[in-house]
């Protein structure tokens, strides 16, 4: 069996990935057993919406879905598409899954500049650094019981940069995800570590992750740092966030 279907695997969910293509995208579907969800009949238009109701026995699917077109440093390359795909992602899950709006944060360019702009709960988020934070942080972390599923999807640029030249030999790239807000002459200070954001969660080894990222070290269109000299292994970023059980990463 796919290890991630092995991971995904717990008590009442029949969880199947299915890897297809959508533009860039590796796309993921996750099927589970809903019977506590039930739904209404089609509407006029063939689509069918589903009531969500809470149950404290049914495991939930949790969505942080983020995508980046244009960075506000005009040296970082656009990302064409990125948070359309991210759109789609989101309203995969919270739609055709079921799942159901609340359970899916979206963070895009259209998104409110912070979560006190939204009145409430936000739905959408501009994907700053500060914002990402909050997301794990304050939206996620408070709603998750044992057995949910965290999905988290990103399309949009990331960087890795070498070790200081004071670093013990053999130590690792560090490997960010940049925020809409990032700068490439501070990456240090505001790009976002995805492995840290997930950690607190990832350590108590209650809730299944699925980490799917539409993007590349060397650039998504075009390389950010454009360093010829350092070109840095997609490996060593996705073993930082699969080296807890129960953490899988995906890499388009």
């Amino acid at each position: 069996m796919n290890p991630a279907l092995r991971i995904l695997r717990r008590g009442k969910l029949l969880p199947i990935m299915v890897l297809a293509a959508m533009g860039l995208v590796a796309g993921v579907v996750l099927i589970f057993n809903r019977r506590s969800r039930p739904t209404i009949p089609p509407t006029p238009t063939g689509e069918v919406r589903v009531r969500s109701l809470p149950d404290p026995t049914t495991p939930q699917v949790w969505v942080i879905s983020i995508g980046i077109d244009m960075y506000k440093d005009e040296a970082i390359p656009s990302c064409h598409g990125a948070a359309r795909d991210a759109r789609d992602v989101g309203m995969w899950f919270a739609r055709t899954a079921g799942w159901g709006a609340c359970n899916v944060l979206m963070m895009d360019e259209r998104g409110r500049p912070s979560p006190d702009a939204a009145g409430g709960l936000p739905d959408d988020l501009l994907p700053t650094r500060a914002n990402l934070d909050w997301a794990f942080q304050r939206w996620l972390a408070p709603s998750l019981r044992p057995d949910d599923i965290v999905v988290v999807f990103f399309a949009g640029q990331a960087v890795a940069t070498p070790p200081q030249a004071d670093a013990p030999p053999g130590s690792p790239a560090r490997s960010y995800l940049l925020p809409i807000d990032a700068q490439v002459r501070r990456l240090e200070k505001t790009g976002w570590l995805l492995d840290e954001a997930i950690d607190p969660v990832a350590a108590t080894g209650r809730n299944p992750i699925v980490c799917w990222l539409d993007t590349s070290l060397m650039g998504r269109g075009r390389r950010v740092d454009r360093a010829a000299d350092f070109r840095p292994s997609a490996t060593t970023m996705l073993q930082k966030l699969a080296r807890w059980p129960g953490v899988t990463a995906w890499l388009a």
